[in-house]
């Protein structure tokens, strides 16, 4: 597809060089430029799948009209031949007749190239977003948004794709496009940058069922840039009614909608009441997923919920993941400590509880890669003893297993010496075959060859186990 847009692009009758604006970037002129070609090379797809179409119904009036199948194969040929076949391809489809050759044949053809018209649609509606995006980011500020928003006169082009009838994905590759483009414009001009008419589009397109899920998806997010008014209504609505069918998506959709407009509209936050009612626990899931992106106020209010009075284990579990991004930052280090902590102490089924021994153990390799000691300490402080009764007391033996190599795992990297020693370790034997063996160099040979097989038991803990061999 990209060697037919540069094709097209040699091909385009306009001059292929912009002059040169000293107020303006390079960059800028020549993403303009591309903006012109495409928006021109779209209209030309447009008259050609217009005009495959008028083609193939042309043909059916004939076809269906023969009387004799001499006829019949003549049309079948004249047609084979407007659709791009050569001269050689009309002699073999010719000889094909007894075969397999004939009017479906023929119907496939069309079929096929204007499907892949379609797609080569799609793909440019794509470019096309990108680089207006571009000419906005370059020379928005030098020559003025709204200046460059009415040359780049993307809307007359992109609103009657937005009601496409045909393959789906040019509809959300256009939504996609004035989206992307208006993001790029500062947030007062977002809100008035579209038409009245498109904007009634865009917000009924956000209700319609019958409408596809990803069309749904990217008409909110446009309704985003282009009226944030509407916008609450429209969450509210599809959080308030879900329904039964793959809507799920379109409701995960508003939860991560939802934590990006918190930081202008705070009051948002009281949807995500109806989230936690949600029946879909994937739903649940892509709200423990965003909650990270939210302020303190609005995890300390959704996360006790989500770790531990949700019925769905993956809920709870993703709810634990979730803290890992908590760990790296020191607003909500404490937090995200004081829930695993508690949630290590309180859950019972064996599914969460791995989870958050995992998480544990991420926690602390990132905690080491970003090298802060102190919440070193206080991470083996609050852990340790949940992980040690975990051991020593889970209804589970497989917990009590992973309890215990999490352990071993938290104590020997937690020192700094055994730590580095791991890490030399690790390098070495991962130059060691499956199934061979190779003599330990002495820098890694101690005093205590418990100590030793210990730190190979950690590195082990996911990987083959090793046999030493003494002399």
């Amino acid at each position: 597809m990209l060697k037919r847009l540069c094709d097209a692009f040699d091909l385009w009758p306009q001059a292929p060089t912009t002059e040169a604006d000293n107020d303006r970037t390079e960059l800028g002129l020549k993403a303009q430029h591309l903006v012109k070609f495409m928006l021109y090379e779209i209209n030309q797809i447009i008259l050609s799948l217009a005009a495959l179409k008028d083609q193939n119904s042309e043909y059916s009036k004939r076809y269906n009209k023969a009387l004799t199948d001499e006829d019949k194969k003549h049309h079948i040929l004249a047609y084979a031949e407007e659709l791009g076949a050569t001269r050689r391809q009309l002699r073999q489809d010719a000889r094909a007749f007894k075969r397999w050759f004939g009017h479906d044949a023929v119907s496939d053809r069309y079929q096929r190239r204007y499907l892949e018209t379609e797609r080569y649609l799609s793909f440019v509606l794509q470019c096309l977003g990108r680089a207006a995006a571009l000419v906005l980011a370059e020379d928005g500020e030098i020559i003025g948004h709204q200046h460059l928003w009415q040359q780049l006169a993307l809307e007359p082009v992109l609103k009657p794709l937005l009601e496409y009838k045909g393959d789906k994905r040019v509809v959300i590759s256009a939504f996609t496009t004035l989206s992307l483009t208006l993001r790029d414009l500062p947030e007062d001009l977002q809100h008035n940058s579209v038409s009245e008419a498109s904007l009634r589009f865009i917000y009924h397109s956000c209700f319609k069922s019958r409408q596809s899920v990803w069309v749904q998806c990217e008409a909110l997010s446009l309704l985003q840039s282009a009226s944030p008014d509407s916008l609450k209504v429209v969450l509210n609505e599809r959080l308030q009614y879900p329904k039964k069918t793959d809507d799920l998506f379109v409701r995960r959709k508003v939860v991560q909608i939802i934590a990006e407009q918190l930081s202008v509209e705070p009051e948002l936050a009281d949807l995500y009441d109806l989230v936690l009612q949600d029946p879909c626990p994937s739903v649940r899931q892509k709200l423990a997923d965003m909650l990270p992106k939210t302020g303190q106020a609005v995890m300390t209010r959704y996360y006790p919920a989500l770790l531990f009075a949700d019925a769905a284990q993956p809920v709870r579990a993703s709810a634990l993941l979730s803290l890992l991004p908590l760990l790296q930052c020191e607003d909500g280090f404490n937090l995200a400590l004081a829930y695993l902590q508690q949630s290590l102490s309180t859950e019972k089924e064996r599914f969460v509880l791995r989870v958050g021994l995992h998480v544990c153990l991420t926690g602390l390799d990132i905690l080491l890669s970003t090298n802060k000691p102190f919440a070193k300490d206080a991470f083996l402080s609050a852990l340790l003893p949940a992980i040690k009764t975990l051991h020593e007391n889970a209804a589970s033996l497989a917990v009590r297993r992973y309890a215990a190599q999490t352990r071993e795992y938290i104590v020997c990297h937690a020192d700094d010496d055994q730590h580095r020693l791991i890490n030399s370790l690790t390098q070495f034997v991962n130059t060691i075959p499956p199934g061979k063996t190779r003599r330990i160099p002495k820098q890694f040979l101690t005093s205590d060859d418990a100590e030793l097989g210990r730190l190979l038991s950690v590195i082990a803990q996911n990987d083959f186990g090793f046999d030493r061999r003494w002399p």
